[in-house]
């Protein structure tokens, strides 16, 4: 899930207005925006469908597991809930699971929600 935070950690910089490569890094930061916008809503609407659950969503930025007990640590969370790609052999290897990284190094628990195969 996710949930934009103004004014903290996970809010990024505008471009520098002075820098060489403004046009190009302003488009680019603006695209960024507009997805994490239409992420934020999209998280925010599945949790509201769930019923009785009080969820917390965020948006993050840089190393993901860090990242996420970060926020744990710092919102009290009694577990932790992920979804999983479900790489296999290589792609595994190569690009390594956040999610499995995720669960041996969290304090409290960690579901894993392996996502459907794509057809």
């Amino acid at each position: 899930f996710a949930k934009y935070r103004k004014g903290t950690p996970f809010e990024p910089d505008e471009p520098d207005p002075d820098a060489p490569y403004y046009k190009v890094a302003k488009r680019v930061w603006e695209q960024d925006q507009a997805r994490e916008k239409e992420a934020r809503q999209a998280l925010e609407e599945r949790a509201r469908r769930l019923p009785g659950v009080k969820a917390f969503t965020c948006i993050g930025r840089g190393p993901a597991v860090e990242g996420v007990l970060k926020v744990a640590k710092a919102i009290g969370a009694d577990f932790i809930v992920i979804s999983s790609s479900g790489r296999t052999g290589v792609q595994r290897l190569l690009l390594g699971s956040v999610a499995e990284e995720l669960a041996r190094s969290s304090p409290v628990p960690v579901l894993i929600w392996k996502s459907q195969p794509s057809s």
